[in-house]
């Protein structure tokens, strides 16, 4: 990420700059005006926030404690303002320029400082050591204190590892649930979004993972209905036994006293408050860009995004072929020609190709030849590797991958973000960017390490697609709500980072019609449903997740999705509200791709084209079918010409959707 442009304007009033300082409170507010960001610094150092005038988060705590008993926080002084206007560049990403704007705050205390920012749709601040030597920090604190008890999707702790508190996948559902009726102490992973009424919401996360653990958080009642902060203890490597087998990453883990071991000037994460007035904003937020301080030092140029032929959710099943298909390489070489006759940009080859190490292929699925036959056709291979595995070999894989010719890695089972997790990512990003290798990281969540490493092209983190391969969907179970779920995730999942969702189910069931089948799965919702998240999900690199024989099998609903971009020049989200519909708009050159969902609700919308630029488009149109309630796979496909005045009526049936591609006449 590049920034330019930069005008940093220091005013000489109070007025002028938006923050004022009077007995220990600084004020600052945002650019229009809207938030009203008040510090207090007593014995206690506190925020709250205001949105036109009404209090939304109530005076919180901050503070950060070190192991040799220094606290940072009470008493910071200073307050000086400015008002911060720049233009950053975004590679990769839904827009290739964003505008960041905000008030900076800043507070100094005993060798640290405090930096808030305040945006006109989100408040944020961070800890920053003024020290010469490292230091150990024990605990942050961190405190959303909620004026009223406001309803939250809550995505709780699906599951931990082995009973590890802290050991998990970051894929759960959201639950419904006032701040009032939190179980005490049951952590839920981030973003939280809380609903303060009057179409208000609040966004909960942390920002910045590169070298400090991530943020969990528990109900909070000491000063009302709030949320509090808690992070994993470093490990304590020397005394766990780290042998895990299978999938595990450890037997038993134990964990020190202390979070985190920083550099004495080391910034440490940012805690943020997104706060929109309209949930459209919640699915268009760049927070994190804008928090996050840059591309790290190197030549990036060659990172590749794309789609990808995936074989693991599709099971390798294959007809049609007159060979068995499965984790060999003729099945490996047939994704390959699927992939070149579509324009994908790679295949992925998943868990099951090493033996017995991954130094080493199995000799009946030959990486190298399929690398080189992919070279032939304009495809590129990308590999599976567990994260334990690259901890113990990734010096020695990884140039071995590079000479094989592999392009990307898909590491999976993380299931950890504290420090050391952490740094490993960190460490295995840039060996893999040594290498020439993109990556894409499961079992974790990301909070702007992608911003850092822009070969990162995604990350899951999400209960994706892989769901319907053994959820039993019941009716009435947050699993048998996908279709919900699926326009949950846009406005709060999506905050944080992109998500592999791992979408393009072609056989696709009702509500009624669901049931999982691991090795022919289906999608819970309509085929236009699944069509849609191209344009509404987010990733660089964007899974095909079905079998080539299914694709080939619907060949016109294939051409258009593998048309889809996965990187952006604009963005609009057109209309939405959380867990019932979105539209979302995406613009790639003189072309725009638009998708809509609902949840299980069938719904009517109007979707106006003034996102269009001038003069006249066509507009290639796949929408549910008359009949999509009785048979998922149901749509119809038209075309017809349109100009930015017009308004296009929408119907969508029970858990359906909608999608367009505009093309500039």
């Amino acid at each position: 990420m590049k920034t330019n442009l930069m005008t940093v304007m220091l005013a000489s009033a109070a007025m002028f700059l938006g923050a004022t300082a009077q007995a220990g409170n600084f004020v600052a507010k945002s650019p229009s005006g809207k938030l009203t960001l008040t510090v207090n610094s007593g014995s206690k150092l506190t925020w709250k926030v205001d949105l036109n005038g009404k209090e939304i988060i109530k005076p919180s705590e901050l503070a950060v404690t070190l192991t040799d008993g220094s606290v940072w926080g009470p008493g910071a002084s200073g307050g000086k303002a400015q008002k911060i206007s720049r233009k950053i560049t975004t590679p990769h990403y839904t827009k290739s320029q964003i505008d960041d704007v905000y008030t900076k705050l800043a507070l100094k205390g005993n060798q640290y400082t405090v930096e808030f920012r305040v945006y006109d749709d989100a408040v944020a601040y961070r800890f920053c050591g003024a020290r010469k030597d490292s230091v150990n920090v024990k605990d942050e604190t961190v405190e959303y204190n909620f004026a009223g008890d406001p309803n939250t999707w809550t995505p709780w702790i699906a599951g931990e590892e082995q009973g590890e508190r802290y050991s998990c996948s970051f894929e759960s559902y959201y639950t419904e649930t006032k701040v009032s009726q939190m179980p005490s102490k049951r952590l839920s992973i981030l973003p939280l979004l809380a609903d303060m009424g009057n179409g208000v919401k609040v966004a909960v996360t942390d920002v910045g993972d590169l070298d400090y653990p991530g943020m969990y958080v528990h109900s909070n009642f000491k000063n009302g209905n709030g949320l509090k902060g808690e992070f994993p203890g470093y490990p304590d490597l020397k005394n766990s036994d780290l042998n895990g087998q299978g999938y595990a990453n450890f037997v038993k883990l134990f964990r020190k006293d202390y979070i985190a071991r920083v550099g004495g000037k080391q910034p440490l994460s940012w805690k943020v408050a997104v706060i929109t007035e309209k949930d459209a904003q919640l699915a268009d937020c760049d927070i994190v860009r804008k928090l996050c301080d840059g591309t790290s030092k190197g030549d990036y140029s060659w990172v590749k995004t794309g789609k990808v032929a995936w074989d693991w959710w599709n099971a390798l099943n294959v007809t049609g072929l007159d060979f068995a298909s499965g984790m060999n390489t003729p099945t490996y070489k047939h994704y390959i020609d699927f992939a070149a006759a579509n324009k994908l940009e790679y295949i992925i080859i998943d868990d099951g190709w090493d033996s017995p190490n991954v130094l080493q292929f199995k000799p009946e699925c030959n990486i190298p030849e399929i690398v080189n036959y992919g070279k032939q056709k304009g495809v590129d291979v990308i590999i599976w590797l567990k994260w334990k595995d690259c901890m113990k070999y990734m010096d020695r894989a990884f140039p071995l991958y590079k000479s094989w010719g592999v392009k990307g890695l898909k590491i999976d089972f993380i299931n950890a973000n504290d420090q050391y997790v952490m740094s490993s990512l960190r460490k295995i990003t840039q060996t893999a960017a040594d290498n020439h290798l993109t990556v894409d990281y499961h079992g974790m969540q990301l909070k702007g390490l992608q911003v850092t490493y822009p070969n990162i092209v995604s990350c899951e983190g999400v209960r994706g697609l892989e769901q319907c391969k053994w959820s039993p969907g019941k009716q009435g179970t947050l699993d048998g709500n996908m279709p919900g779920y699926d326009v949950m995730i846009p406005y709060i999942r999506q905050i944080i980072a992109p998500m592999d969702y791992t979408p393009g189910a072609m056989i696709n069931a009702t509500r009624a019609d669901y049931h999982p089948v691991n090795d022919r799965p289906m999608s819970q919702g309509t085929r236009v449903h699944q069509m849609a998240m191209y344009m509404v999900f987010y990733s660089p690199l964007q899974m095909l997740s079905d079998a080539p024989s299914n694709y080939t099998r619907e060949q016109e609903c294939t051409d258009f999705i593998a048309q889809v971009p996965t990187t952006f020049d604009e963005t609009k989200v057109v209309a939405g509200e959380v867990g019932k519909y979105i539209v979302t708009a995406r613009r790639k050159g003189n072309t725009w791709y638009v998708g809509a969902m609902t949840n299980w609700d069938g719904r009517d919308i109007e979707i106006p084209l003034s996102f269009l630029g001038d003069g006249n488009y066509k507009a290639d149109i796949f929408a549910d079918g008359f009949n999509a309630n009785r048979n998922a796979e149901d749509y119809k496909h038209s075309t017809q010409d349109v100009s930015k005045s017009q308004t296009l009526k929408v119907s969508m049936k029970s858990g359906g959707g909608w999608v367009s591609r505009f093309e500039k006449l």
